[in-house]
């Protein structure tokens, strides 16, 4: 019994399309709890254009914070130049 359980009932069958089948079926279904319900792709399509969206905005702010940066260092620039 305990063998049974550990590999699972045993198939005596003469035909061996039949047997493969069968392993098929449940390697599939053993995949099918393994991995949990599938996700659609819509979701990670989704997922992906958020990520890509974060991304996009997260380099349109640094590019902001370096022109800003740059914009002040030459104000100071001009300021020291000024009253010099």
């Amino acid at each position: 019994m305990s063998n049974m359980m550990e590999r699972g009932p045993v198939v005596y069958s003469p035909d061996l399309a039949e047997v493969r089948a069968l392993l098929e079926k449940r390697k599939l279904e053993f995949y099918a709890r393994l991995m949990g319900p599938p996700v659609p792709i819509t979701i990670r399509e989704q997922q992906r254009a958020r990520e890509r969206q974060e991304i996009e905005l997260r380099a349109k702010m640094n590019r902001q914070k370096a022109f800003d940066h740059a914009m002040a260092q030459i104000m100071r620039l001009q300021q020291q130049r000024t009253h010099q």
